[in-house]
């Protein structure tokens, strides 16, 4: 059993953070509204999932266990939209129900 953690990637649902914020960044917001910024999440793109998954399906030694599959490092809401601002050169508003 493979459990992928907060999997981003070309054609991801647009209500996952990454590509929320992206999205209205790129569109031009000002301001950004998030219900919360503390959570921390770990990540992975999903072409790193691919490989994941196809290195994993050829070991005998997997089956019956469960596997996670992200990339080990933590990062907050508030971290990845701050990181997602620097890539694209934006300072929108950060906005939360906190």
């Amino acid at each position: 059993m493979v459990r992928p953690f907060n999997t981003y990637g070309p054609r991801q649902s647009a209500r996952a953070i990454i590509p929320a914020v992206s999205s209205q960044l790129a569109a031009g917001a000002e301001i950004l509204h998030i219900a919360d910024t503390r959570p921390a999440r770990t990540s992975t793109t999903s072409r790193t999932l691919a490989v994941g998954l196809i290195s994993l399906s050829g070991r005998d030694a997997a089956v019956g266990d469960a596997v996670d599959m992200g990339s080990g490092v933590e990062a907050s809401i508030a971290d990845a939209v701050a990181l997602i601002q620097s890539l694209m050169g934006t300072q929108a508003l950060v906005k939360t129900d906190q």
